[in-house]
């Protein structure tokens, strides 16, 4: 017999593992380390021959590389133009801001999110898909970094460099990495904490890692995914058209014809006003638009409303129509009045007291007073309704008794001079101008302890109010219902003198609505200057309300129509954020597949079939387990063709069996009964009813030379037991 080569690429072409130390020559023993191998089995059945044909049995590395990318990268893509797609697609559009936009930039826009007209729920639904994906392809993106490590391992072993290549446990991390699963990074962590760990070899290191950067980045896009869909809501938003050259809506309001350019008079017979007149018998009030200046003062008007609002801390009160378009924007026109007052009942020496008119008076002949006595124009009592402001003869103010010692005195000029409409007084009223009022009334807790109020014996409490109002030509602009800016200006004193006339003669309607803002203030407010502003207000609405007959609609100045709608708010930067990460996580995917298919496949397509447990296993437990399986190249094939029973049509080999051995178990391969064969359990080597045939086809098939070497190493194969771990 002649000798045999036992070298390394000998026993390689022989389909053999890495070789003993009983076949390694004396000058390689120092360059490999002993390692105890598995000796190279071989089958002499047809099928066997040609499963021993071809060192590249184990095709379709390209396959499999291209699978694994399209898996990592593909959905990533794919789903991600998808959200892109939804959020452009249904993206509500927004206009720049321009320097000529009256109306300025909607208060619903929000620079820092998009505002998506699509279902909130879809398209975060469609958002969450990408992070569940990432959960399922963390196993392919360890299947494209195996190829390179299967190329660096091969090269490291050809070098016969111990110390670069893993010890048996780091051997079993860097399957158990390879399969991509938590609980292998978890082992790996626990092995870097071990008190006396090996030096982890570079294989290990890159395992590991690329394992942990997917998961991280998996993990990153859960993470953010989250965050996108904590805030991400459904809102309202109004969608704007662009502003109509040609307004269609009359919310504006000028004076009518008749009164254009009219001036205020200094004549008795109020031919400065246009609103009404006095005629006989009795000076008879001639007041054509009475019932729409009650109509708006009790909001039952379908053709004028006086609204208020607030620009530049001014509380004006406008006259607009009553109907109004709530889907309207709208620039418009009309009139409005300011009006501002405070809390003079110190100032006018306002206090409750007594007297009697004969010259012995007992408790029954005192007559209880609450007088006042702001100057020689302005004095009188409330309780008896007597005073400057109470003359019957007076057109600027209230006459008459009241209940409640209202009393409303007008004034051309500041500090109670000229007052207008009193026996001997002027009817000329300028713009701005000056008004006096007072009441006796109950009130809130808080506001009783007010200094400026005065208490009388019946509970009430009395309050002097010293006031100046404005009218003035207002421009304003509506936006959602909202006056949101406008310019206003003084006007002339035409509104201001049908004003003076409307509140001296048609005092059944104004002294009404003034006397319940007095009452329903002082119930809702704490404080004097509180009851000012309330009552100015008032004031201001009841004023314009009282001529809104001498004015007419006007077309707006510019309009734009609103819609209102539900839509998605999505912020920008979880947005864009989880955009980067999807992408992020498909270009590693492409990455790794070039480098794979950079790492000669073909060539190491076999190292890394290999690198699994499926390797394992065909390595311990599989006939010929040391070469490349062969197969047909019509059906190219992984590491399952290293089985038989892939190979074999109809398979009837060795199972795998759990024996006890030595206060442990083990496992072990052995076959099954054949039909009819007595028994219950599989046949082994130790089993007397196991035939001779039977026990030839469990024992290992060698060459005379292979038995020679392994028969030390190998005594479980005499017992019968083919393959045991």
């Amino acid at each position: 017999m002649e000798p045999q080569d036992t070298s390394p690429l000998t026993a390689k072409a022989n389909g053999m593992l890495p070789q003993t130390s009983h076949n390694v020559p004396p000058s390689a023993r120092s360059k490999f380390p002993q390692m105890a191998t598995i000796p190279a089995l071989k089958h002499t059945s047809r099928a066997d021959d040609n499963a021993n044909a071809s060192l590249q049995g184990t095709t379709g590395a390209l396959r499999e590389i291209i699978w694994s990318l399209v898996c990592v990268s593909l959905p990533m893509i794919v789903l991600t133009a998808i959200f892109i797609g939804l959020v452009y697609g249904y993206l509500v559009s927004e206009d720049p801001l321009t320097s000529d936009d009256i109306f300025g930039r909607p208060e619903s826009y929000d620079q820092s999110a998009y505002y998506v007209r699509y279902s909130a729920t879809r398209l975060i639904t469609v958002s969450s898909w990408t992070s569940t994906v990432t959960s399922f392809t963390t196993t392919f993106v360890m299947t494209l970094v195996s190829y390179p490590l299967a190329r660096s391992y091969t090269r490291k072993s050809d070098l016969g460099v111990s110390n670069e290549l893993p010890t048996t446990y780091q051997f079993k991390l860097i399957i158990g990495l390879l399969g991509g699963s938590l609980g292998s990074l978890w082992s790996w962590l626990d092995y870097c904490l071990w008190r006396k760990p090996i030096k982890q070899t570079k294989l290990l290191w890159t395992t590991a890692t690329a394992l942990l950067a997917s998961i991280v980045l998996s993990f990153g896009i859960l993470a953010v995914d989250t965050w996108l869909h904590i805030t991400t809501s459904t809102v309202p938003y109004d969608t704007l058209s662009s502003i109509s050259a040609q307004p269609a809506f009359s919310y504006g309001r000028v004076l009518d014809p008749f009164c254009w350019n009219s001036t205020t008079q200094s004549e008795i017979d109020d031919s400065a006003q246009c609103i009404g007149s006095l005629g006989p018998p009795g000076n008879t009030v001639f007041f054509p638009s009475a019932s729409e200046t009650a109509r708006t003062l009790t909001n039952l008007s379908t053709v004028n409303s006086v609204l208020s609002c607030n620009l530049r801390n001014t509380s004006l009160a406008y006259v607009t129509a009553a109907r109004r378009d709530s889907s309207l924007d709208f620039q418009a026109n009309t009139y409005a009045m300011s009006t501002t007052c405070k809390p003079v009942s110190q100032e006018c020496n306002l206090e409750w007291t007594s007297y009697c008119t004969y010259e012995v008076c007992n408790a029954n002949m005192v007559t209880p007073s609450i007088a006042y006595n702001c100057s020689p124009t302005l004095s009188g009592n409330m309780l008896n309704n007597t005073g400057t402001t109470f003359d019957a003869n007076q057109g600027g103010g209230s006459r008459g008794t009241s209940s409640t010692g209202f009393f409303l005195q007008l004034f051309e000029k500041d500090n109670y001079v000229n007052p207008i409409g009193t026996n001997g007084g002027n009817t000329t009223m300028r713009n701005p101008f000056y008004f006096t009022t007072g009441a006796l009334l109950a009130t809130t807790d808080l506001l009783a302890s007010d200094p400026e109020a005065i208490s009388s014996d019946s509970q009430n409490y009395a309050f002097i109010l010293s006031c100046v109002s404005t009218v003035y030509d207002f421009v304003y602009n509506t936006v959602n219902g909202t006056v949101v800016n406008g310019t206003y200006t003084a006007s002339n004193d035409t509104l201001t003198a049908n004003i003076r006339w409307a509140l001296g003669n048609v005092q059944a309607y104004s002294r009404n609505a003034l006397e319940s803002a007095w009452i329903s203030g002082a119930q809702q407010v704490n404080t004097s200057q509180g009851l000012s502003d309330f009552f100015a207000q008032r004031f201001s609405e009841t004023a314009m309300s009282m001529v809104v007959g001498i004015t007419q609609p006007s077309l707006n100045i510019a309009e734009r129509t609103r819609e209102h709608l539900l839509v998605t708010r999505l912020p920008k930067a979880p947005f864009f954020t989880l955009i980067v990460l999807n992408l992020l996580y498909a270009v590693l995917g492409v990455l790794l597949a070039v480098v794979a298919v950079a790492s000669q496949p073909r060539a190491t397509r076999d190292v890394q079939a290999r690198l699994s447990i499926a390797g394992l296993v065909a390595a311990l437990f599989e006939v010929d387990r040391s070469s490349s399986i062969g197969h047909p190249k019509s059906s190219p094939g992984g590491i399952e063709i290293a089985f038989a029973e892939y190979r074999e049509k109809n398979f009837t080999g060795p199972r795998v069996m759990v024996v006890a051995r030595d206060g442990s178990h083990a496992f072990e391969k052995t076959t099954a009964p054949e039909k009819g064969t007595k028994g219950n359990g599989p046949a082994t080597a130790e089993d007397p009813s196991v035939s001779s045939a039977e026990m030839s086809t469990l024992l290992p098939q060698t060459s005379e030379e292979q038995a020679q070497i392994t028969a030390s190493e190998n005594r479980a194969f005499t017992t019968g037991r083919s393959s045991t771990y």
